[in-house]
């Protein structure tokens, strides 16, 4: 399809955890694979085409009238006026860090000298990356991929992470696949619950930080009742009476006799 302008172009998608220091020269490979292909499927339809003609032309059947390719054009198997279809590769950064690594070709080569660089082409990166995203990024985003942004770059702080979670009703409705992957690139370990293929995030966060505070709250009775029985000499239970924590909640506590 075409706009008049331009064919539709092909856009891949470069999914990192992790920087990858090499990234010009990966992704400059994927392209011009790409388009390598492009130009081998011209040259295979235009043989291919030649043949058919050569058999209608044995057969007695009609015979399309086709210009041929020019000795120079066969070199090549690619017509004058034949053109490709756009490759863009987008490199999507899933990590709340700071990508550290090369933005183009340039700046993996070993000289920075000018006049040498101005005759070497450069292959640019396309980055896609959280860390750098200002709030407002997030909103030009039709789908919920710009709520898992930005739950990633403020993934590692649990306040910020609250706020801007709570900030409206954006994050009570999000579709479980973007649910998923904000919990598995992060590591989360929300306990997702999908309703009609939605969650509501905010009461998953809800839900982690009270949990993260109860564990806290166990973690230090354990400390105070272990520190109850080495200086007053007492047993679990009387340091348990000690704190006043309730018979219910007793089992949660793993003591050793000391």
């Amino acid at each position: 399809m075409t706009d008049g302008k331009a064919l539709y172009a092909i856009l891949g998608a470069e999914n990192q955890a992790n920087v990858h220091y090499a990234m010009p020269v990966k992704n400059g490979l994927y392209d011009f694979m790409n388009y390598s292909r492009q130009v081998e499927e011209a040259k295979n339809s235009y043989r291919s085409s030649s043949r058919k003609s050569r058999n209608k032309s044995r057969t007695g059947g009609r015979k399309k009238k086709k210009t041929p390719l020019s000795p120079v054009e066969f070199l090549s198997g690619f017509r004058k006026e034949d053109r490709l279809i756009p490759v863009i590769t987008l490199v999507v950064f899933l990590s709340a860090a700071e990508w550290d690594g090369p933005m183009s070709l340039h700046e993996m080569l070993c000289t920075d000298d000018e006049t040498l660089l101005s005759y070497v082409q450069d292959y640019k990166i396309h980055l896609l990356a959280p860390y750098s995203m200002g709030n407002s990024d997030f909103e030009k985003f039709q789908t919920d991929f710009g709520k898992v942004l930005k739950y990633i770059k403020y993934s590692g702080d649990k306040d910020k992470l609250h706020e801007i979670t709570h900030e409206s009703d954006a994050y009570k409705s999000v579709d479980n696949d973007s649910a998923v992957l904000m919990n598995a690139v992060t590591g989360s370990k929300l306990k997702i619950k999908a309703e009609e293929g939605k969650v509501d995030m905010c009461k998953a966060i809800d839900d982690m930080r009270k949990e993260s505070w109860e564990e806290g709250k166990e973690l230090g009775h354990n400390e105070d009742i272990k520190n109850l029985m080495e200086t007053m000499k007492l047993t679990a239970g009387q340091a348990m009476d000690a704190l006043k924590i309730p018979l219910s909640e007793r089992s949660k506590y793993n003591i050793p006799a000391i």
